[in-house]
């Protein structure tokens, strides 16, 4: 059997708290609650809910 290996070399996040591992840390550590109530999605046929924890707007190009 061959073992194969991963390297961890970082660690980054885009989540509905922001960019950065360190703005989802620090919102999850303050008990922050990024779900929201979304009218528009009442706009999408066969979606019955309004709930949801959107991701902002992201700039990939901008992301080191």
């Amino acid at each position: 059997m061959s073992v194969n290996r991963v390297v961890v070399t970082g660690v980054g996040a885009i989540s509905p708290f922001g960019q950065g591992a360190e703005a989802m840390f620090l919102a999850l550590q303050n008990n922050e609650c990024a779900t929201t109530y979304r009218e528009e999605l009442g706009e999408i046929k066969g979606m019955s809910t309004r709930v949801a924890s959107t991701v902002p707007d992201v700039d990939f190009l901008a992301i080191p």
